[in-house]
């Protein structure tokens, strides 16, 4: 499957993980780039920036190819993701809502992450605490791909 990036004014700005996303972005007037899925990846992980430089190329920062990073750690409380995760599901409704042609798969993708929101509220979504309550992860969306959780439509809206 394709993927695609979109730009505003050389800045990554969106994830596009279908071509209809990609298409819909580009009828606002943004710019897209064909990504591979490793670097899809690591944007979705929240790993990596990128931008375009003026020759044209995507240059990528990939902060856990720092010889001074440190690894993953425990960032995230429950509550934490929870509360970013609600937050998310807000501005998902907020662009499905207010905008004309939104992608199909957005509606869909909206009643997965309520199942995610459900599943981590109840304990099933495969997320481990430390004992200081804490999931493992950079980020509070790396937390939920360390347990195998996907989150649609991150870094898309």
């Amino acid at each position: 499957m394709a993927r695609h990036i979109i730009l505003n004014n050389n800045f990554f700005y969106k994830i596009c993980e279908t071509d209809e996303d990609k298409n819909f972005y580009e009828n606002l007037g943004y710019e897209s780039k064909s990504i591979t899925e490793d670097q899809f990846l690591k944007l979705k992980k929240s790993k990596t920036t990128v931008s375009k430089n003026n020759e044209n190329n995507l240059v990528w920062s990939d902060s856990v190819d720092d010889p001074n990073y440190a690894g993953p750690y425990f960032n995230k409380t429950k509550d934490e993701i929870i509360e970013n995760l609600k937050s998310f599901i807000k501005l998902v409704e907020h662009h499905i809502q207010n905008n004309m042609n939104v992608p199909a798969n957005y509606s869909n993708d909206l009643v997965t992450l309520n199942t995610l929101l459900s599943n981590i509220e109840n304990d099933s979504a495969g997320i481990t605490y430390n004992v200081e309550g804490r999931a493992e992860g950079d980020s509070w969306t790396d937390c939920l791909y360390i347990a195998g959780q996907t989150v649609p439509l991150w870094l898309v809206i």
